[in-house]
């Protein structure tokens, strides 16, 4: 994104890199996803299955908006050693991750979503965005289009995918 906006004669423009984040975003969170094969010694072993856990967390309790205490209480560790843990596996605190997968979330269900039935308001508190108006913000910010947008566009058939 930083080289489309020095360099705007580049033919990667801001769309092919905002496209490109959010495969890298998708990809991340399907690796979480799939179940870790010992890569290493115990520690290891131990830290992916803290992180299988956290993931399956994230799919028991979609849309709530559930403390990092609550989170880890749910795991069985510290709140500490899971915010070391998620520096360490995704480069980001567990807050910003839940934040980032839940609003990745919500862009595929409103690209997939039928645009006469489905209602932005409804993605967002399904997700766990209870203010509507952050959430657009917030959703313009990350895919450079309102939530609406994306709803309308991909019924028509009108946007592509970012992945």
């Amino acid at each position: 994104m930083r080289a489309s906006k020095v360099h705007p004669e580049l033919a990667a423009g801001a769309k092919a890199a905002r496209g490109l984040e959010q495969q890298v975003i998708a990809a991340l969170i399907e690796c979480l996803q799939v179940k870790v094969a010992n890569l290493g010694g115990p520690a290891r072993l131990s830290h992916a299955r803290i992180m299988d856990r956290f993931e399956s967390v994230l799919r028991d309790y979609p849309g709530s908006n559930l403390s990092l205490d609550e989170i880890s209480a749910t795991i069985g560790i510290p709140s500490r050693t899971l915010r070391a843990l998620c520096r360490l596996n995704l480069g980001m605190g567990p807050l910003r991750y839940i934040r980032l997968r839940r609003m990745q979330l919500a862009h595929r269900e409103l690209q997939d979503a039928d645009a006469d039935v489905a209602r932005v308001s409804d993605v967002a508190r399904r997700h766990g965005f209870p203010a509507l108006g952050r959430f657009a913000a917030a959703y313009r910010e990350q895919f450079g289009e309102l939530p609406s947008a994306t709803l309308h566009n991909c019924a028509r058939g009108g946007a592509e995918r970012a992945y």
